[in-house]
């Protein structure tokens, strides 16, 4: 609350600099007044005591429930508005330089930067669904590791078996196979584990999302749905180790290849994309490397030598969607699917 208190000030702040009414915002940025739970000690007998006190831990519980919902919500409210203040702020600059004011100009570019660094804190903050996918995350290592362990094991008791099966000796190669069966169904349990922590991440991903911007996802991955050769891909089943990537356009596989919004990859890689309109090229940059692509087009450059595409970018939304695997491999990451969960790992 203290965070959100202290951008409301820059916000106000920046209304009255550029002479923008803050009537509208008034009651948004009421802050609730809290009924404190009451506690009274009773002198009745222990049961009643009991049932007392689980009735206000439950109150509390859900209270608590409640207020972090609304700080994420409000949180969420406060970066959309700075980011519209700062938009409205660099048109603004924009103008005042065009004009050759430079007083004005300087002022300006000074609120744009003190906002930036605001909307940079508050996207730093780590929000409670990013908090749970990052401990599922974790989980699920830890179940993998298991997992190789015991085919580990596996691989070893078939060696001992095919070695067992040439000296003829039935009775250790029984003993060694069940050995292996036990193990094959203590790696199916962990195989099961790990399937319901990604399933548990794809819901925590929502969380990042408002409900708008869910309803309006579902809508488009229903409309693509309808499109012959294309397979839509839910919009939370996109993981990429330690960051979190949101969507406006759904990825999908077309021909039997994944194809990702350029934007997500840029953001789960750090790759800096530009477009060369005199070209008409994408340039995707990172560490050294360069690809260069472009719309509806099969063959693409990495560092200056041409490769051929098994599908090219093309346009979905509005949006340029790429292959993954190839961008993504050629950045030096690694991109995993999951046919099971319809999952897709990068990292």
């Amino acid at each position: 609350m203290k965070r959100f208190m202290k951008m409301l000030a820059i916000l106000i702040a920046l209304a009255m600099f550029v002479s923008f009414p803050c009537a509208v915002f008034a009651d948004d940025y009421q802050e609730a007044d809290e009924d404190p739970v009451e506690q009274v000690d009773s002198d009745e007998d222990s049961d009643e005591d009991e049932d007392s006190d689980e009735d206000e831990d439950s109150d509390e519980d859900e209270d608590s429930d409640e207020d972090e919902d609304e700080d994420e919500d409000e949180d969420e409210d406060l970066e959309d508005r700075l980011e519209d203040e700062k938009e409205r702020l660099e048109e603004q600059y924009e103008e005042a330089v065009e004009a050759g004011d430079t007083e004005l100009a300087d002022s300006l570019f000074a609120l744009i930067v003190e906002l930036e660094i605001e909307i940079e804190d508050l996207e730093d903050e780590i929000k409670p669904w990013e908090e749970l996918k990052n401990t599922l995350e974790g989980e699920k290592d830890a179940l993998e590791e298991q997992k190789d362990a015991i085919d580990d094991e596996i691989e070893d008791l078939e060696e001992q078996i095919a070695a067992a099966e040439e000296l003829d000796n039935d009775v250790l190669v029984a003993e060694l196979k069940a050995l292996k069966d036990d193990l094959q169904q203590q790696k199916a349990t962990l195989k099961e584990q790990m399937k319901e922590k990604t399933e548990a991440m794809h819901e925590a991903m929502r969380g990042m999302y408002t409900e708008d911007e869910i309803e309006s996802l579902e809508a488009l991955s229903d409309e693509l749905d309808l499109e012959d050769g294309i397979s839509v891909i839910p919009f939370t089943n996109v993981l990429v180790r330690g960051k979190a990537v949101k969507f406006d356009t759904p990825p999908v596989i077309k021909e039997g290849r994944l194809l990702i919004p350029l934007r997500a990859i840029s953001a789960a890689t750090g790759a800096d994309v530009t477009w060369d309109d005199s070209t008409k090229e994408i340039i995707v940059v990172k560490d050294g490397v360069e690809i260069v692509l472009k719309i509806a087009e099969l063959t693409v450059t990495v560092n200056g030598e041409e490769s051929d595409l098994d599908v090219p970018a093309e346009l979905i939304n509005n949006r340029t969607v790429v292959p993954a695997r190839f961008i993504v491999e050629n950045l030096g990451l690694a991109i995993t699917w999951d046919a099971e969960t319809e999952t897709i790992e990068v990292e």
